[in-house]
């Protein structure tokens, strides 16, 4: 067991040990070194509320194969591997400086619960067997999760990011929780793998977190539960399969990821990711998520025909977008077809009053008197809505064509997005 003189100089305020230039913190050399020569002649693996200063293999490039040391480095003596071969505890500790535990195995799993991290925290090419915990961690400057293999449970619970945090490159094989974290900055995650028996779960993390997932497929295993996707971008991803429950986009009636506000993809691009959360919420039943899936991606091809400059092609998409919302909207064809049956007969209207008025020498309310409005009205009705019969007025053929042509568009535009809306 430690000597009660030796815990209290490990659990002291390190925070004297250094002094600022700027931003940067200049520690005093002997004692740091002091410290990590106690902290090796005491082997243990229990660091429970220990003041850690900055770590003397800062920057220094991890072996890929873990071989001896060539020198004594913070943990570890001169020819011993950078291994905890047992469970470690780091609880409730705190990192005054610099933390960098790359290329260490922790063999019998990790406890990091309530620890703060008060500079730069840089782990890479790390392997984590068994339990890991991170639950109620904060980090306060920016840190580095990178080429990190997690081989069990990992939690990382109401934890706290100030600043960036880098996940890249890194494989989970086991079940991963990202439960109730407050990210205050971007989270990079690049090339991310989760293996199919891995189970992952993003839940309650803040409203306002950005994640910027590139490169990741996303299996049934990986669940977002009660997230706002708003912010979120998917860069380069497959989100086809991942499962998403009980989360929300943007207001409105299309759905915008991160990658069209950012504006960092082509319109082929956002169109394909749009195109699989299509798919995603249409293999769960989700009509209404799919539906505004749709419209976005159907917006995404609209916009890349015109900056393509195949005219042709982009004004059957603005008809399709405009008349109909792309199918989805039910609202828009049936406001128009109302306009339809109005706009035509007050023309027709309009028109025989004008016509009089020349003809004749009548002023406005003469002619206006004399023309009827009924049978224009219900020659409109029955050239829009085809159930109901009237005889023609005969002197109007080609408008009734044309109104025949409009109303039957917007009719089809209408059943089908009651279709849509109702389908089961």
């Amino acid at each position: 067991m430690i000597q009660p003189e030796l815990l209290e100089y490990f659990q002291s305020d390190k925070s004297d040990w250094y002094v600022l230039e700027g931003s940067r913190k200049i520690w005093d050399k002997q004692k740091v070194k002091e410290f990590w020569q106690k902290i090796r002649e005491n082997k243990q693996y229990g660091f429970y509320k220990y003041n850690f200063p900055v770590f003397e293999g800062v920057n220094s490039s991890p072996t890929e194969d873990n071989s001896p040391l060539t020198s004594d480095k913070d943990f570890w003596k001169k020819g011993q591997k950078k291994t905890f071969e047992n469970y470690v505890s780091f609880n409730n500790s705190k990192f005054f400086g610099e933390v960098d535990f790359s290329g260490v195995k922790f063999n019998g799993g990790a406890d990091f619960i309530g620890t703060e991290f008060f500079d730069t925290c840089i782990i890479k090419r790390a392997f984590f067997k068994s339990h890991t915990w991170f639950g109620f961690a904060k980090f306060y400057e920016n840190t580095y999760f990178q080429a990190i293999t997690f081989d069990g449970y990992t939690d990382f619970y109401e934890n706290v990011f100030k600043k960036n945090l880098t996940l890249e490159n890194s494989i989970y094989q086991g079940k991963v929780d990202f439960n109730k974290i407050e990210f205050n900055s971007p989270v990079n995650l690049k090339n991310l793998t989760f293996l199919d028996d891995c189970n992952v779960l993003f839940q309650d993390l803040i409203e306002t977190s950005h994640l910027k997932f590139e490169n990741v497929i996303f299996s049934e295993n990986v669940i977002f539960r009660r997230l706002n996707l708003s912010n979120f971008s998917f860069k380069e991803s497959d989100i086809t399969k991942l499962n998403i429950r009980d989360c929300s986009w943007n207001n409105g009636n299309r759905i915008i990821i991160n990658d069209e506000i950012q504006g960092d993809l082509t319109y082929h691009d956002l169109g394909g990711l749009y195109r699989q959360i299509k798919r995603n919420y249409e293999i769960n039943k989700d009509w209404e998520f799919a539906g505004k899936a749709y419209r976005s991606e159907m917006l995404m091809r609209r916009y890349a025909l015109y900056s393509n400059k195949k005219f042709g092609e982009w004004v059957f998409y603005w008809i399709y977008g405009r008349f109909s919302g792309f199918t989805q909207s039910i609202l828009t064809p049936f406001f128009l077809l109302i306009v339809c049956i109005l706009i035509f007969p007050l023309a027709y209207f309009s028109i025989e009053v004008i016509d009089l008025m020349q003809s004749w020498n009548c002023n406005f309310i003469e002619s206006f008197n004399m023309v009827r409005f009924e049978p224009y009205l219900k020659n409109s009705l029955t050239n829009t809505i085809p159930i109901i019969k009237n005889s023609s007025t005969g002197n109007n053929w080609w408008s009734d064509l044309t109104q025949k042509i409009i109303s039957s568009i917007l009719l089809v535009f209408f059943v089908l997005a009651l279709r849509k809306r109702f389908k089961q």
